[in-house]
C-alpha cells in the first residue's frame, strides 16, 4: 500500500472512531457518508482506545493504519516467521490477527520485491520445451519397458541431413530403359554382313582357287 492510499484509510478510521464513541459525524458529511459509516460501525468496535474490525466468524482483528507497521507486520509473517512462505500463506497468517483495506496487494508486492522469493520460483519453474533445428521435442509417455523404440537424430544437423540424402541419391544405379536400344562400344562392334557382300566374297575365293 502506497503513503496516500494508507492516509485515506487513517482519516476513515479517525471518523469511524469517533463516530464509535460519540455518536456523531464529522462537519460537512453528506447522508451517503453518514449511512456508509453508520453500517461500518456494525464491522468494528473499540478496546483500550484500540481499534478493531470484527469478521462473520465474530474473531477481533486490530486495524492498522500506519504504513511503517504494514511493512512490519508483512515482513514479520512472510519472512521471519512463514520462512519465505507464498501469497496465500502468507494472507492468511496476517488477516488472523490483523486488518486494512488491501492486505493481498500489499503481500503480492511485498513478496515480488522479496530477493529470496524470486530466486525460488527462478529454481522452481518448469524448463521450456527445446526448439532445435525447426523441431520441437515432446516428451513421449509409454507404460511398460520396450513400448516404444526410437532413433534419437538430433545431433545430425540440416546441411548434414541433405549432405546424406545426396549420397543416397547419387548410390542408386539407373537403370535403362526397356523400349531403347542399349549402347555398345564403337571399337568391340562388329557390323552385320549382307547377303550381297558374302557372295562377293566366296567368288573372290573361288578366283584365288583356280588360280593355284
Amino acid at each position: 500500500m502506497d503513503a496516500t492510499r494508507m492516509e485515506i484509510l487513517r482519516l476513515q478510521m479517525e471518523r469511524l472512531r469517533t463516530y464509535i464513541t460519540t455518536g456523531k459525524y464529522w462537519e460537512g458529511a453528506n447522508e451517503s457518508e453518514k449511512k456508509r459509516i453508520r453500517n461500518q460501525s456494525k464491522r468494528f468496535i473499540l478496546e483500550n482506545d484500540s481499534l478493531f474490525y470484527v469478521g462473520v466468524d465474530g474473531q477481533k482483528r486490530e486495524v492498522v493504519t500506519n504504513l511503517e507497521r504494514v511493512k512490519e507486520i508483512i515482513d514479520n509473517f512472510h519472512s521471519i516467521s512463514g520462512r519465505h512462505s507464498g501469497i496465500d500463506a502468507t494472507v492468511n497468517k496476517i488477516t488472523t490477527w490483523y486488518w486494512w483495506g488491501s492486505i493481498k496487494d500489499d503481500v503480492i508486492h511485498f513478496i515480488k520485491s522479496c530477493t529470496i522469493c524470486q530466486k525460488q520460483k527462478k529454481g522452481n519453474e518448469k524448463p521450456k520445451r527445446i526448439r532445435k533445428q525447426g523441431f520441437v521435442i515432446r516428451p513421449v509417455k509409454v507404460k511398460e519397458p520396450l513400448e516404444l523404440v526410437v532413433m534419437d537424430l538430433m545431433g545430425m544437423g540440416i546441411l548434414e541431413m541433405r549432405h546424406a540424402q545426396m549420397e543416397e541419391a547419387a548410390d542408386v544405379v539407373i537403370q535403362p530403359n526397356s523400349d531403347e536400344e542399349p549402347e555398345t562400344d564403337e571399337e568391340s562392334e562388329v557390323p552385320a554382313v549382307s547377303a550381297v557382300e558374302e557372295s562377293e566374297i566366296d567368288t573372290d575365293e573361288e578366283a584365288i582357287t583356280n588360280r593355284m
